[in-house]
């Protein structure tokens, strides 16, 4: 190893401006605009080059690698030869290998509290399970059944003996000699065996130098990114878990805390994105979107208007009638046997609790029976006459508090409009009454 310079560059090696390693003394690298290594050149044992590139997706996560013809980070004009299928936290769950337009099964990984616990090789068969030590780095691989099948070697900078590019194991005696089921080995990072480097998602590590191949960034701007400067070991943005390997490790190439299995680390990871949100319910033509139709058409309508004082009058009733109507809903506990005419509220409660047509419901369930098109009443006896409301659908399910606020209510009264039933019946809740079978 040779000295470091000001910049905590080794001498004797290729860096380009922005610091990122461009020969190791065994491998060529080239880096893309976002400072992303995109392609190496490894020795291909005849006085050649073999050339790899490397590619991500819009977020900056590795997703596949390609042979090349030569170091280029230009766009493969060819499907990529190795894909991944990746979890909700980045980490490789299925690897591919793609020819032409078929794709293979390699392998498919388990992961648990950020560790790898099993693999399935496609290419050999069979389930393997692996033990690794307390920082993450697989040690021992065993058979489904539990026999050992590979122990692997490493020193605490992740580097092997002699430093070789692929990780070095060992046939336990009396074992069979079995294939390495996965690539995940330092820490549980994916070893690449073309150039010996170590995915650590930000950035590539090299277990051969012990520090990383290009300096650290930071997504905002700072003088010394993820620097502790009570800590001068951090300063070095080369240097890997501050120059600390057997009790820290680097979950995402940012960041060096402590053992990642039992909790230490942050997770500096980003989230995977939150689920869409459910579709909006205003579709032309679906029970929704006529309950919602029917319940503006009474409001706008002037026969349903309050009077002016001194003899103000409203028709919560005549527009309650209109609402079931127009939903196919039946109206005989709403209309006086003799006259045709709406009941009166008061009249309401006493029919809606009486008819086969209508069940009583919860607040919650009101809002989840209307959130799907039901026509849903809600009334409450006052004097002089009570009032009734019909229960509004959610545009998006699940966005009312019902607990809070209770359901979303079509007021036709002294206020018109859509608002939670608190606001209309002052905290009290009303009585809610829903057809017991639907009406479309």
């Amino acid at each position: 190893m040779t000295n470091p310079t000001a910049l905590n560059q080794l001498s004797g090696l290729y860096y380009d401006a922005a610091g990122n390693v461009l020969n190791d003394g065994k491998n060529y690298y080239l880096y893309d605009p976002e400072g992303r290594l995109c392609a190496v050149a490894y020795p291909n044992g005849s006085g050649g080059n073999y050339y790899e590139q490397y590619l991500y997706d819009a977020g900056g996560t590795r997703v596949g690698k390609t042979a090349a013809s030569s170091l280029s980070c230009a766009a493969p004009t060819s499907p990529p030869t190795t894909q991944y299928l990746l979890g909700l936290g980045s980490e490789q769950v299925t690897e591919l290998s793609v020819s032409g337009t078929n794709a293979s099964v390699r392998h498919s990984n388990v992961f648990v509290g950020g560790g790898l616990l099993a693999t399935y090789d496609f290419m050999n068969g069979g389930l393997h399970f692996a033990l690794s030590d307390p920082l993450g780095t697989r040690r021992v691989q065993v058979t489904g059944l539990g026999t050992p099948e590979l122990n692997f070697l490493s020193l605490p900078f992740g580097n092997n003996f002699g430093n070789p590019r692929a990780a070095s194991s060992v046939v336990p005696p009396g074992a069979l000699p079995a294939p390495d089921a996965t690539e995940h080995h330092f820490t549980g990072k994916e070893r690449d065996t073309e150039s010996g480097n170590d995915y650590f998602e930000a950035r590539y590590y090299s277990s051969a130098m012990g520090r990383f191949m290009s300096p650290d960034w930071s997504s905002k701007e700072e003088p010394i990114p993820y620097a502790k400067l009570d800590n001068p070991q951090s300063l070095n943005l080369y240097s890997y878990v501050y120059n600390n390997p057997l009790s820290k490790v680097d979950p995402d190439g940012h960041l060096g805390c402590g053992f990642l299995w039992l909790g230490d680390c942050p997770k500096t990871l980003a989230p995977p994105p939150p689920p869409p949100a459910p579709p909006a319910l205003a579709i032309a033509g679906t029970p929704p979107s006529n309950l919602a139709d029917a319940q503006k058409a009474a409001r706008n309508n002037p026969a349903n208007q309050p009077t002016d004082p001194p003899d103000r009058k409203t028709f919560c009733n005549q527009a309650t009638c209109q609402i079931a109507k127009a939903t196919n809903a039946p109206t005989d506990a709403l209309l006086d046997p003799k006259t045709g005419l709406p009941n009166l509220a008061n009249t309401d409660a006493r029919t809606l609790a009486n008819s086969p047509d209508w069940g009583k419901v919860s607040p919650q369930t009101a809002q989840d029976l209307a959130t799907l098109g039901v026509t849903v009443l809600g009334v409450r006896p006052e004097d002089p006459h009570g009032h009734i409301v019909s229960v509004a659908p959610e545009m998006i399910p699940g966005d009312q508090n019902v607990k809070k606020y209770g359901p979303l209510i079509n007021n036709i009264g002294g206020t018109i409009g859509v608002t939670n039933a608190n606001n209309i019946f002052r905290g009290a809740q009303p009585t809610y009454y829903a057809l017991t079978t639907p009406q479309w």
